[in-house]
């Protein structure tokens, strides 16, 4: 649910940013609830990850704080 999922991210963003001289970057993981491996290759998992550094570098340009999804 993406929406849920930026609403929670963009109230830890506003929470992290009352705190002071805090710097941090989030980035992303993922977990499979019934134990299944849902990458069926590594290439699969590098473009997820290659994804969400980019959606990283995105935000750091744009002065940080805030929630980027790629």
């Amino acid at each position: 649910r993406r929406g849920g999922a930026e609403s929670l991210a963009t109230d830890l963003c506003h929470a992290i940013a009352g705190l002071p001289d805090l710097t941090a970057s989030i980035g992303t993981s993922s977990t499979s609830l019934d134990g299944v491996d849902h990458f069926e290759s590594a290439s699969a998992l590098e473009e997820l990850i290659a994804t969400a550094d980019a959606a990283m570098y995105v935000a750091k340009r744009r002065g940080g704080n805030q929630v980027q999804f790629g």
